[in-house]
């Protein structure tokens, strides 16, 4: 995969696509971008794609890329009526298991540990009984070197205050279902228990055993799917822009919560994004394609340099509040 130019709008870059597709050459462009990027899939291609679209950016309203842009139009619309008309027993619905499954753990565990005496499924659940204790290291996890593994994830599913378990119900609702209709259940289901167990490992070896909530596999997943659309556009829908602009605002915005008392884990919302991030990469054929020259390119560092940032951001305000 290789950047050859860049495009001053999005309309543009849609023509130059379907130019083409006519042409039985694979390209792809970032659909959030005001000036996208275009990327060339195959490398055999990369001089004939290269000099066609200089010979479009200079002139793309020539009468030569009318029968193209038609051609190529209609093998789009060929393409779509093909999926849309393939035979019901080869389309498998998505059952949404694991998006509902997870959701039922969460809502119960949160009405349980409301009623049960002594709040025993939120000591069952939590990382460590340790809750409360302003120490951390890896070596002080007693419950976890006892043989309670599940505690490396199970945080997910205790949740502070019925607003908070709303939003993330709502969330990972909404992303679990996209991730289960254009992938699998046991894609996200795999994506969200190492999520979680990462990145609570993180936090705890940098501010300590106290956290609970979705959160972070709710900001892994949302670029998870931001990845996959933006390397391989042609493979989903992907996020909504808006949504994922939401998630990063908000994330701005917990950081400004926590330094004015209320507790965040921002360090697992930052490290749940940079994680989501790296594995819609490996997922989208950009992968198998992945060589140095993607190393080079600007716009995928700045990408990993705002993620990094931000991870550091929630990082210092988590260890100088110590939520």
């Amino acid at each position: 995969m290789r950047a050859i130019g860049k495009l001053i709008n999005q309309d543009l870059a849609e023509k130059f696509y379907l130019i083409c597709l006519h042409q039985s050459i694979e390209v792809q462009f970032d659909k959030t971008e005001n000036e996208p990027v275009i990327w060339i899939l195959d490398e055999e291609h990369i001089a004939q794609a290269k000099s066609k679209l200089e010979a479009f950016a200079d002139n793309p309203e020539s009468p030569r890329w009318q029968v193209a842009l038609k051609e190529g139009a209609l093998m789009q619309q060929k393409l779509l009526g093909e999926k849309k008309a393939a035979p019901a027993s080869k389309r498998v619905e998505p059952s949404y298991i694991v998006t509902g499954s997870l959701i039922s753990i969460s809502v119960f565990a949160y009405l349980a540990n409301q009623f049960a005496a002594g709040k025993v499924i939120g000591k069952l659940l939590a990382f460590s009984n340790y809750y409360y204790a302003s120490y951390s290291g890896f070596f002080n996890l007693p419950e976890i070197w006892q043989g309670q593994i599940w505690r490396l994830f199970t945080p997910i599913f205790l949740h502070a205050n019925l607003l908070h378990l709303g939003f993330n119900m709502l969330w990972f609702y909404q992303l679990g279902r996209q991730i289960e209709e254009n992938f699998s259940s046991r894609l996200l289901l795999g994506l969200t228990l190492t999520i979680a167990t990462i990145s609570h490992l993180f936090f705890y070896l940098v501010v300590g055993p106290h956290f609970v909530g979705m959160s972070g596999v709710i900001y892994g997943l949302c670029t998870f799917l931001w990845a996959v659309d933006r390397f391989d556009p042609n493979r989903l829908r992907g996020l909504d822009t808006s949504s994922a602009t939401f998630l990063m605002y908000w994330y701005v915005f917990c950081l400004a919560l926590t330094v004015v008392g209320m507790g965040v884990a921002n360090t697992i919302h930052g490290m749940g994004a940079l994680l989501g991030y790296f594995a819609g990469l490996i997922t989208t054929k950009a992968h198998r394609q992945f060589n140095r020259r993607m190393l080079r390119s600007p716009d995928f560092w700045r990408q990993i340099a705002l993620g990094a940032s931000l991870l550091l951001c929630g990082m210092a305000v988590d260890v100088l509040t110590k939520i």
